[in-house]
């Protein structure tokens, strides 16, 4: 019986893997630490050349060739009972595993004879990090034992991006960039211990090509008011050459990895607002629709959701403090197959660090959410907390 358990749960794990991994982050990372710090506030605080990512209509405010670069990483942990009788409770730490996670170039040129400016970039960024490191407790209650398990996960949506930004009317700036797939690969390994008999897997997939436009509008409506707006359009992606082994690396079946996911379209928009010229206030609201997300041509039967962020700049000296919150819907499938979203909350802060033509910024963000699973007459709670770190390097030419 312990043998069928533990086969029926690797079986499982690598299953919902596959597909966890990649429906569970349904929109972009943040890449630009600045604006991490600022309650995760980006198509108003990217700067640099980071905007490329975020909202590309900033780009054509840059006046200098701007070189950027950064990444991050998470710890954490997570609590939960497991729905199964011979099991008692699930315990996962999630350990850093730092990846460097963009890097873009910005070039401004104005037109002559005119106060026209535009500016063209390139970079590299990771759309969706798969990077993951975690550490697993599985008690079984009857057996009076604890099964140990080290996760790892490799990889993700990398995307190679060229934009371009044009200002007119010297207030408005308006900007395009087009993203395409880049070496995107997902890479999940695992080694267990269980009453001394050692067990390991592995799933290795790629992507076909991806690939999607962003459309950005920064607007500084006056001296003390700034709004932006941006749309990303919708793109689909299949999973393909997924080789799956077991501990002697000898193939398992794969069929059941090779899936087709559609991404629909989302906009965001925001508005900042500096009360003087050291305090600075941004807000900025997310689109989530969940109900247009698709696994094999199948809807995920979720309630659309939203993203709410605000965050806030103190620059009274030589190193800018900034503070932020943001309370975010994600989708995370239960046992109950509810249709509502989970809420993660956020508190975030971070400083800048100007040495000559170098600006240095680090933010680090704690984040948590629970959420209840029903099965039979029995409801489980599950709890995470999160621990993000940012990091972002912009040198100004």
């Amino acid at each position: 019986m312990k043998t069928s358990i533990k086969l029926f749960l690797i079986i499982l794990t690598l299953i919902s893997v596959s597909k966890a991994q990649i429906i569970f982050q349904q929109v972009p990372n943040i890449v630009d630490a600045r604006s991490a710090a600022m309650g995760n506030t980006e198509i108003i605080n990217s700067n640099g050349s980071n905007a490329l990512y975020s909202n590309p209509g900033i780009l054509a405010t840059l006046k200098t060739v701007t070189i950027q670069a950064g990444g991050s990483a998470f710890i954490g942990n997570s609590s939960y009972e497991l729905a199964d009788q011979y099991l008692k409770n699930h315990e996962e730490k999630f350990q850093l595993k730092p990846k460097l996670t963009h890097f873009a170039v910005a070039y401004p040129y104005t037109l002559p004879g005119s106060e026209t400016n535009i500016t063209f970039a390139a970079g590299y960024f990771s759309y969706y990090n798969y990077s993951t490191k975690k550490n697993l407790e599985i008690v079984y209650e009857e057996e009076g034992h604890t099964l140990n398990k080290e996760e790892i996960s490799e990889g993700g949506l990398n995307l190679l991006s060229l934009g371009a930004s044009v200002n007119f009317l010297k207030r408005f700036n308006v900007g395009l960039s087009y993203n395409k797939s880049f070496m995107t690969n997902f890479i999940y390994t695992f080694e267990e211990d269980d009453w001394g008999e050692k067990d390991a897997g592995k799933l290795d997939y790629s992507y076909d090509d991806v690939s999607f436009f962003k459309f950005g509008v920064f607007a500084e409506v006056t001296d003390e008011l700034s709004l932006g707006f941006t749309y990303n359009s919708g793109f689909q992606f299949k999973t393909e050459k997924v080789k799956v082994t077991n501990k002697y690396g000898e193939p398992l079946g794969s069929t059941e990895f090779e899936h087709k996911y559609t991404y629909p379209s989302y906009y965001s928009f925001g508005g900042g607002f500096r009360v003087s010229k050291e305090f600075l206030v941004t807000a900025e609201y997310q689109d989530r629709p969940f109900s247009q997300y698709e696994i094999d041509n199948d809807p995920i039967k979720m309630s659309d959701g939203g993203c709410y962020r605000l965050g806030v700049e103190l620059n009274y000296g030589a190193t800018p403090i900034r503070l932020g919150i943001f309370n975010e819907s994600l989708h995370y499938e239960t046992e109950d197959n509810s249709e509502e979203p989970v809420t993660i909350t956020g508190l975030t802060g971070g400083i800048g660090l100007n040495i000559r033509n170098f600006t240095l910024d680090l933010a680090a963000q704690y984040s948590f959410y629970s959420y209840e699973r029903k099965y039979e007459t029995k409801v489980y709670e599950t709890d995470i907390n999160l621990y993000n770190f940012f990091a972002s390097i912009k040198y100004s030419l």
